[in-house]
């Protein structure tokens, strides 16, 4: 017993003692791996790489950075040889050749449009930078009776304008046969007025005087070529506030359909020398006095009841003094001191 103690008390204090050393040797052992080489740690290679790769992208910014300064210097000196010769006296309008009426007139407001600059930079006059949209709208403006305008360049420092004349579809005289105006105007189909024609001569208060024009400048054109036309007018503020010309004659739109009703009129034997334009009616007036009234836009039935009773009617002797054709297969005619329907 004593003997099996004594080793027991040998024995542990050594097994004690033994693992100490096994934890001294792994702790000298594992700076030894460190200092063998180990790889460096996968966070420091970006890092790395940054600092390599900062170099060449400044570079690329300085060569970028100079190549837009080479543009941009490029650039304003192509700009200014632009403008050197864009101001050159052989690429500027020095003559302007017009047509149409008052050609010198439209001459002289094509020169004053080409004065000054445009952008600031550029001569307005220049051949290559035309402004014919001002041109055109100068052009009419101070030209009421130019319907159209067209601008071409004839040469480096030339242009010619062609300007065409406004037709004339009618003679507007006044607002009615009663109240005529002292001067009648040329009229276009869309109605708008936009010359003097002739004055009236206001000698009598019945209708045939009314009618009478007289010219002024030039000869008025026979009642069988222009009609005579009275209604109101509708005048743009804008213009020339209260000015006949440029005026617009009020139901303008229903005169293709009038002129085509006088001319059946004429056919049936109605001397018809004027129009009258009165809202939805319109009166026709023939030399002698006689008028004629039909709603607008009923032309083929007043036309058809004329036919079937103009044979009958004394209408260029001054005998009736008006005929109503409003009414659907009704005529009524009224003559001297009576009324009647037929």
């Amino acid at each position: 017993m004593s003997a099996r103690k004594s080793w027991d008390v040998e024995r542990k204090p050594s097994a004690r003692a033994a693992a100490p050393s096994r934890n001294v040797e792994m702790t000298r052992r594992a700076p030894t791996r460190a200092a063998a080489g180990r790889p460096p740690t996968r966070a420091a290679a970006p890092k790395a790489r940054r600092e390599r790769a900062s170099p060449l992208r400044a570079k690329r910014k300085e060569k970028q950075k100079l190549l837009w300064i080479l543009l941009a210097a490029l650039f304003t000196v192509l700009f200014s040889v632009v403008i050197y010769v864009l101001w050159l006296p052989a690429f500027r309008v020095q003559a302007v050749d017009a047509e149409g009426p008052d050609p010198e007139g439209i001459a002289v407001v094509a020169k004053e449009t080409l004065e000054g600059n445009q952008y600031l930079v550029l001569p307005r006059d220049s051949i290559f930078f035309i402004p014919e949209r001002d041109i055109r709208a100068r052009v009419l403006k101070a030209h009421p009776s130019v319907q159209a305008v067209s601008i071409s360049a004839t040469g480096l420092n030339s242009l010619h304008i062609k300007a065409l004349t406004r037709i004339s579809s009618f003679t507007w005289c006044g607002e009615s046969v009663t109240m005529p105006a002292d001067t009648c105007y040329e009229a276009d189909a869309e109605g708008l007025v936009f010359a003097p024609q002739a004055v009236r001569e206001a000698t009598s208060t019945d209708l045939v005087a009314t009618t009478t024009i007289v010219a002024a400048k030039k000869a008025a054109p026979s009642a069988e070529s222009q009609l005579l036309v009275y209604g109101p007018l509708e005048y743009d503020s804008s213009e020339n506030g209260a000015s006949m010309i440029r005026a617009h004659v009020t139901y303008a739109s229903a005169l293709p359909g009038a002129l085509k009703f006088v001319k059946a009129m004429r056919g049936l034997g109605a001397d018809i020398g004027s129009v009258t334009l009165r809202g939805d009616e319109i009166d026709l007036h023939t030399k002698a006095g006689t008028r004629i009234t039909y709603v607008i836009g009923k032309e083929g039935e007043a036309a058809i009841l004329a036919a079937t009773s103009f044979p009958g009617l004394k209408l260029n002797d001054g005998s009736i003094e008006y005929v109503d054709l409003r009414f659907q297969n009704k005529i009524y005619v009224k003559r001297t001191g009576q009324a009647s329907a037929e």
